[in-house]
């Protein structure tokens, strides 16, 4: 009988992490033990968009009621420019994602501290209150780091925070066969979806493998794809050139409790002017939604 635990190794690691930073460890595990609730999810470090060239990652996410919490240890406030710019990019990610910024102030006393965790766990057990009478409420489900969770849903959005631990999770999600995906005792690096010979899902990864080098913008914007050998980059290249091909993207990557994952960042198209123009492979992503079955661009 296997008795694993996902929810608890993943809360566990969370917690791991977050201890390395005193305040923000302290916050956030008050944050988890006062909710006591494991149908919520908690995110660590989320990636958000603040405007067109600039990005931050919140201190914690509930993306269930579009929460994020910042943990504001003392040097935020050493001056007037440090809270001005504080300021400005709380606004900024409001403004771009309509998600709720709160704050914690640790320039407090304990009990006061406290209170202000109390205060944002009675928001978010008030948030799952009113999303379950709207009967909109999804609860965090573990499962969701599977293949056949994703396929159920029919549904591929960057947003949803998609990450599976395994390539052959990622086949499972478009009923790829496995066996189709090896070389002698390697793998290749994509898979063409069945019924759709112009779409391939890759799986590119931050390590150079073989010579080869996926370089990411940190949006995941675009990708270049490219070889340390000069002559296998130009043969990919001419190969690649002219097939109009797109491609769904799973990126491989150490996530932020150090665990290696493929993160779906989205449906990409090649960017043919600057390929071209430079002779290498760039990919930029179309869209960061789709329907799986039928494949639809969302």
């Amino acid at each position: 009988m296997n008795n694993f635990d996902s929810t608890f190794d993943y809360i566990a690691r969370v917690l791991q992490k977050t201890a390395r930073k005193a305040y923000e460890g302290y916050v956030i595990s008050r944050l988890w033990h006062k909710i006591n609730d494991p149908t919520v999810k908690l995110v660590p470090q989320q990636y958000v968009n603040r405007a067109s060239n600039l990005y931050a990652l919140t201190d914690v996410y509930f993306p269930q009621f579009k929460i994020h919490i910042e943990v504001n240890e003392p040097a935020h406030y050493k001056n007037n420019a440090s809270i001005q710019k504080d300021r400005k990019r709380k606004a900024q990610i409001e403004k771009n994602t309509g998600h709720r910024v709160l704050e914690i102030d640790c320039r407090k006393k304990i009990e006061l501290i406290n209170g202000d965790i109390d205060r944002i766990v009675n928001f978010i057990l008030e948030q799952k209150r009113e999303l379950i009478l709207k009967n909109q409420f999804i609860p965090w489900d573990e499962k969701e780091n599977t293949g056949l969770f994703w396929r159920r849903k029919n549904t591929l959005d960057v947003d949803n925070d998609i990450s599976l631990s395994t390539i052959e999770e990622i086949c499972k999600v478009f009923n790829i066969n496995p066996s189709k995906i090896k070389r002698g005792f390697q793998r290749t690096g994509g898979a063409i979806l069945p019924a759709n010979s112009d779409i391939l899902v890759w799986w590119p990864a931050e390590k150079t493998r073989n010579g080869w080098t996926n370089c990411e913008k940190f949006d995941f914007s675009e990708i270049e794809e490219k070889n340390s050998d000069r002559v296998k980059s130009l043969e990919h290249y001419e190969e690649y050139i002219n097939l109009n091909q797109r491609r769904i993207v799973f990126f491989k990557h150490k996530d932020i409790l150090g665990i290696d994952k493929y993160k779906f960042v989205g449906i990409y198209v090649l960017n043919e002017s600057k390929s071209r123009r430079r002779k290498s492979l760039y990919w930029k992503r179309k869209s960061k939604k789709m329907q799986i079955n039928p494949f639809l661009i969302l």
